[in-house]
């Protein structure tokens, strides 16, 4: 009896934060990028805006967006590594990585997991999260807090096949709310 009141009690919890969740991104401000001038090798290392970008997307790297759960995050740039020393990718693969920057506007404290990103092919397979720690330049998006206010930046580094691609990071910190923002990635 006790197990089935547990499941009842953990089954509407869920459902009301579910529904309290399910909003979609909101519009914190303004400032288009304009890549125009900017040659494609620049596009890749764009540096972030100052304010989030309008909602819509998907959006392009370097552009801040306000999400629906209270961050304004960046995609600042995309490289590939094919590893250092020790840590290197499986034959046939790369290391893609993309440093992000994550900041608090909600006004409370937030968790942020690396696993709230998910790398998704043109096909629709999800690419592989991959802990690193040798690879030079690159610091590790880790799990945090963060306060009001604070940013955190690191980088996520996935493995994917060798060679020129594109992709779609999806950000949402409620994989059940139905609510996620993308940025195209390109390799």
């Amino acid at each position: 009896m006790k197990r089935l009141l547990c499941i009842i009690l953990f089954l509407a919890l869920a459902g009301v934060a579910c529904g309290e969740a399910a909003q979609a991104p909101t519009q914190i401000g303004t400032t288009p990028t304009t890549q125009a001038a900017t040659a494609p090798a620049e596009q890749a290392t764009a540096q972030p805006t100052q304010a989030p970008t309008p909602t819509g997307g998907p959006y392009k790297v370097g552009d801040t967006v306000g999400t629906a759960d209270g961050f304004a995050i960046t995609v600042n740039k995309v490289s590939t590594s094919q590893g250092a020393d020790y840590e290197t990718p499986p034959q046939g693969d790369q290391y893609l990585v993309l440093d992000v920057s994550v900041k608090n506007i909600s006004g409370q404290v937030q968790q942020v997991n690396p696993l709230d990103f998910t790398l998704i092919d043109s096909t629709g397979q999800h690419m592989t999260w991959t802990i690193v720690s040798g690879l030079p330049g690159v610091t590790s998006y880790d799990m945090t807090a963060l306060q009001p206010g604070a940013t955190d930046r690191g980088s996520l580094v996935y493995e994917v096949p060798l060679g020129k691609a594109s992709y779609q990071l999806s950000f949402a910190i409620n994989q059940f709310s139905g609510t996620q923002t993308l940025w195209n990635i390109h390799s």
